[in-house]
């Protein structure tokens, strides 16, 4: 039976998809439910890097959820940068007190 991709719940695949990339970390969330991975990966031959969070399913199984991004290489320093310089906003007022 044909199921349309816009369907509101399309049924899930029997078995969680096959993590591709080199995984260069995971973050646990929502009391070990989730978990933020940061990987290294590849799409028609570019390589990128994947921000995704997975979900633990009831039988233990992780799968990719909708919430991530997709950062090219070339993006990358300056991503990294961002980060360091939102840290270093947050913690300069706390450095303060």
């Amino acid at each position: 039976m044909w199921i349309s991709p816009n369907h509101p719940n399309p049924p899930r695949q029997s078995q969680p998809p096959v993590e591709q990339g080199r995984r260069l970390i995971a973050l646990p969330r929502g009391e070990g439910r989730e978990e933020l991975r940061v990987s290294l990966d590849e799409f028609k031959g570019r390589p990128y890097v994947s921000l995704r969070v997975w979900e633990r399913d009831a039988s233990g199984h992780w799968w990719p959820t909708k919430r991530g991004v997709s950062v090219r290489l070339s993006e990358a320093r300056d991503v990294a940068e961002a980060l360091l310089e939102a840290l270093d906003l947050v913690e300069a007022p706390a450095r303060g007190r």
